[in-house]
């Protein structure tokens, strides 16, 4: 006797046979199309390494910079238009082709100073080809462009040239001209001579301003008991040296006193009294003219 659970499967089977066998056809044909598909071609990676020379050390800002700059590398300055479109023709490959497959690793603030040449392609020898190429074209890339920037620091530092020469001419004659004047102060003062002299110097100072200070209380003195300015008794100090003026002044005083002597005898319009009376006028004119020389200097002296 047949168990219930079997009859419900047949019945069940019979019911849905021609479901269960579309499902075993479709199965059956989906792995059919799946053994025949080809395998996927294997994609090969080819990696080359650039290492980047340590310089010697420089002594100079110019160097320095010079140095950094040629450290500085970018994906865009490696994978430049004209070292892709320089490769592609070495290796017969479209330039567009050859950016996608190609690209370059750069290294961490913290790595080696190496940078990764990167190139895919489903030929071995092919990859390996392209990445030796791509290195080369980078090496040459890299020279031409730090070859630039020398030229142009070469050429920056000869336009500057004759102005620094310049300067440095004028330091050294102005060292020439220090050395010159003060050369023989300094090796004075490495002997002890300048301070002596410099100490003997303030002394002698003191001792003038003393004398200054004297001769200053003197004139204050002089200028209160005569009532005379320094500049008034000057003048006067002047006026009594010049002879022509002394001389004047005796005749001025002989002609007063004759005309007080004849005054006493003689009426004021009498002839005499008139001639002396104009030779003193006459006296007194040239005393003024000549005091007036001596104060204005006469033309050969400063004026008073």
């Amino acid at each position: 006797m047949t168990p219930p659970i079997v009859k419900r499967f047949l019945i069940t089977l019979d019911r849905h046979k021609l479901l269960a066998l579309a499902s075993f056809g479709l199965v059956v044909g989906v792995s059919g199309v799946v053994a025949l598909k080809p395998p996927p071609e294997p994609i090969y990676r080819a990696m080359g390494t650039l290492a980047l020379n340590s310089a010697p050390p420089s002594f100079s800002t110019t160097g320095q910079q010079i140095q950094e700059q040629g450290k500085q590398f970018t994906k865009e300055l490696l994978l430049a238009d004209n070292l892709i479109q320089t490769v592609a023709a070495q290796v017969n490959e479209q330039p567009q082709e050859l950016r996608q497959k190609a690209n370059v690793r750069l290294p961490e603030e913290d790595d080696p100073p190496i940078i990764g040449v990167l190139y895919t392609d489903d030929n071995p020898q092919e990859a390996a080809k392209v990445v030796e190429a791509l290195q080369t074209a980078m090496v040459e890339q890299s020279r031409l462009i730090n070859t630039a920037r020398l030229r142009a620091t070469i050429d920056s530092i000869g336009q500057r040239l004759p102005a620094v020469s310049k300067e440095l001419r004028e330091a050294e004659q102005n060292l020439e001209k220090y050395n010159r004047t003060e050369g023989p102060v300094l090796f004075a003062a490495q002997d002890g001579t300048l301070v002596n002299s410099i100490t003997a110097s303030q002394q002698q100072q003191r001792q003038l301003q003393l004398t200054i200070e004297g001769i200053e209380a003197q004139m204050r003195s002089i200028q209160s008991k005569l009532g005379l300015t320094p500049e008034q008794a000057y003048a006067s100090s002047a006026l009594s040296a010049d002879p022509i003026i002394a001389n004047l002044r005796g005749q001025i005083l002989q002609t007063e006193t004759q005309i007080e002597i004849l005054s006493k005898n003689l009426r004021p319009e009498h002839p005499q009294m008139v001639d002396l009376r104009k030779q003193q006028q006459s006296y007194n004119d040239l005393l003024r003219q000549r005091a007036a020389e001596v104060i204005g200097g006469a033309g050969v002296a400063a004026p008073l």
